[in-house]
């Protein structure tokens, strides 16, 4: 939260809309499909799962 709000501080609003997707996609990248099927989330390519 605290380089968004520099990034807007310094009114880099493009630069802080950037970061926070970016933020967001790779927490979706972590976090398995399936909870309780994390053996599969690791053996599926990085992107398997996205439309």
């Amino acid at each position: 939260m605290i380089v968004e709000q520099s990034f807007i501080s310094a009114n880099q609003l493009k630069a802080a809309r950037a970061y926070i997707v970016y933020r967001e996609q790779h927490t979706r990248l972590r976090r398995p499909a399936h909870p309780g099927d994390v053996e599969t989330s690791i053996n599926e390519p990085v992107g398997a799962g996205e439309q």
